[in-house]
């Protein structure tokens, strides 16, 4: 019989620490620092809970660096380049799109052996897709605002 103890605690840890984060990035300004998790907190929490096993350590050397002061405040938040491919943002989805890949991929073939899934595969799966689904939003609604912003620009 499977225990769905552990996917529980498993998404609890996730929740908890995504909205810690979420709190703590808006304590220490962190939209004020060039790092490529310079988002506001409510977007930081949706960017941490389906890459979370990537995103909060790097949260938390973010962190220490901000705290030790080897990473220093810029005088105006980076807005150039919003619109690519090449911006944090379109990076940002793809890295989320890789990691739902790559994340499915390990589980089914590195011990997803049998017919019926336990709550942690489960989990694990539907991570992977949140991940796919929002890495594919985000890179989309790059695209499609660079084209508004060119459009509007043209004319």
């Amino acid at each position: 019989m499977n225990n769905p103890l552990p996917g529980i605690v498993c998404c609890a840890i996730v929740l908890v620490s995504s909205i810690w984060t979420a709190w703590d990035s808006s304590r220490l300004k962190l939209v004020r620092y060039n790092t490529g998790l310079s988002y506001k907190p409510l977007l930081l929490f949706f960017l941490m809970v389906p890459i979370w096993y990537v995103s909060f350590p790097w949260y938390l050397v973010v962190r220490t660096r901000i705290r030790s002061g080897k990473l220093v405040p810029m005088n105006e938040p980076n807005q150039l380049g919003r619109h690519s491919l090449h911006s944090r943002r379109a990076k940002l989805g793809m890295s989320a799109i890789a990691a739902g890949i790559v994340g499915a991929w390990v589980f089914r073939f590195a011990g997803a052996s049998g017919e019926r899934l336990s709550i942690v595969g489960m989990i694990v799966l539907s991570s992977a897709l949140v991940s796919v689904i929002f890495g594919s939003i985000v890179v989309l609604f790059t695209i499609v605002s660079g084209w508004l912003r060119a459009e509007s620009k043209s004319d």
